[in-house]
């Protein structure tokens, strides 16, 4: 059954959390994420379904406990495109100086037409353009530089809640094409690079509107990264809904954003937020983070 929209819940016996806006992302303080028995972690899913992006400070883990932390909560998925770390299961964004985003800009300057360049946007669920993309991700931040670099997460349920009820009978059970194609990943690959990408990675066709799995909520499911289109429209038409509904994400009133800290984690779901690196920095900037494999999307 769907819960009902209001501010989440702030006491979970075992901790409290402090609310980063009035209806997502929040602060849980005082726990170390490498201590917590079974119960705890109970707690803490509740926490993290009711809130979506969960914020750890001062956590003073190893790779290894960062790993076993998120193990709690599903099974790993190797991202196809990151650097991995001493293990694997983790992936390495480290940025030693000039953000990496300027040189994918440039690659994606040189191959791609202005009106396609608009599109060239970072806010994005991870992954989307594979058949089951990461439902996770639990970053920690290890070497920061000395201002900027903050992450902001968009609540996707907020963006379809506010929709008009025109809108949302349009794209309600509607699907959109997400690929690898429109993918930073990609830019800079030889023609015959991409192809062999997209015979990888073939076009997935994933519902606008996606039902939690958990909460039973609705949340827009479409993002700039990696939307090649919406299925069943004219060209037209689906481009104009596709910069109508992309747009949302870039209302403050659905928006949290971090200050990392050295030692700050968090825990966010990739099927109901959607996340933006700022690159603002020109120092490095090295973070770690594992993520967790999702189902198909429905």
């Amino acid at each position: 059954m769907e819960k009902e929209v209001g501010p989440p819940n702030t006491d979970y016996d075992r901790f409290v959390v402090r609310p980063l806006t009035p209806l997502f992302g929040a602060e849980i303080s005082g726990l170390s994420v490498n201590e917590l028995d079974d119960e705890a972690i109970k707690r803490v899913h509740e926490a993290w379904m009711d809130w979506k992006v969960l914020v750890f400070r001062n956590q003073d883990i190893s790779s290894d406990d960062q790993l076993a932390f998120a193990l709690n909560f599903g099974e790993v998925d190797r991202h196809p495109y990151l650097d991995a770390g001493k293990s694997e299961d983790i992936s390495v964004l480290d940025n030693p100086g000039s953000p990496r985003f300027d040189r994918a800009y440039q690659a994606a300057v040189s191959a791609t037409s202005k009106r396609e360049l608009k599109a060239f946007g970072r806010w994005h669920t991870d992954a989307t353009f594979r058949e089951r993309p990461p439902y996770s991700s639990f970053l920690i931040a290890r070497i920061l530089p000395s201002v900027g670099g903050d992450t902001v997460w968009a609540d996707m349920e907020q963006v379809y809640e506010g929709l008009s009820a025109d809108i949302k009978s349009l794209i309600d059970g509607r699907t959109a094409t997400h690929s690898v194609r429109k993918s930073s990943f990609v830019h800079g690959m030889s023609p015959e690079e991409k192809e062999e990408e997209l015979k990888r990675f073939p076009p997935q066709h994933h519902p606008m509107v996606r039902t939690h799995p958990v909460t039973g909520r609705k949340s827009l499911y479409i993002n700039s990264a990696f939307v090649d289109r919406i299925d069943g429209l004219s060209e037209g038409e689906g481009r104009e809904l596709y910069r109508e509904l992309t747009c949302e994400v870039h209302r403050p009133e659905y928006q949290m954003r971090l200050r990392w800290e050295v030692g700050t984690l968090s825990m966010w779901d990739n099927r109901c937020a959607q996340h933006y690196p700022v690159y603002d920095y020109y120092e490095r900037r090295r973070m770690e983070r594992v993520t967790l494999a999702g189902d198909r999307p429905s």
